[in-house]
């Protein structure tokens, strides 16, 4: 997805101003588009993205039962094996918005658990992001292509 030339502006100011001093200066001066983007696609500590989606053997290792509430039904515990079944869980609204599925999960654990499932089940909702994703959004990346037109001046 190309940029919009509202986001090609922004990218512009990121490069030329650098503010979390990510070291553009020498790729601008080298003419390494290439470069600039590898720096701007590199997932950074310091830098949550919400996950799309975690599999179920994700949540499984990451739960101790010991820490389920001690008031689960019969229902709750159907629904959560039924979860455990799927493909992929989704955790993340594209608001950024908790599914009703992480809410769950995190209702049926107990808060803190004295294993730290919540807390492990919350981790697994975030991973790393780039600064494009910072800047422009979840999975967005930017090409070498952006990186050019953001460059060149305009009339």
């Amino acid at each position: 997805m190309a940029l919009t030339p509202t986001q090609l502006t922004a990218l512009r100011s990121e490069i030329i101003n650098d503010p979390t001093a990510l070291g553009y200066a020498p790729h601008i001066a080298s003419g390494s588009d290439n470069a600039i983007v590898d720096v701007l696609n590199l997932p950074r500590a310091g830098i949550t993205i919400r996950r799309d989606n975690i599999m179920p053997n994700e949540v499984l290792e990451a739960i101790d039962t010991r820490d389920f509430a001690t008031s689960i039904t019969t229902t709750e515990n159907s629904w959560f094996e039924s979860v455990t079944q799927l493909r992929a869980i989704r955790l993340s609204l594209d608001d950024g918005n908790d599914t009703v599925v992480l809410g769950n999960l995190k209702r049926l654990l107990q808060n803190p658990g004295p294993q730290g499932s919540r807390a492990r089940i919350v981790a697994l909702s975030n991973r790393q992001g780039s600064r494009a994703e910072q800047l422009f959004g979840r999975n967005v990346t930017v090409t070498a292509e952006d990186v050019g037109l953001a460059l060149t001046p305009r009339p």
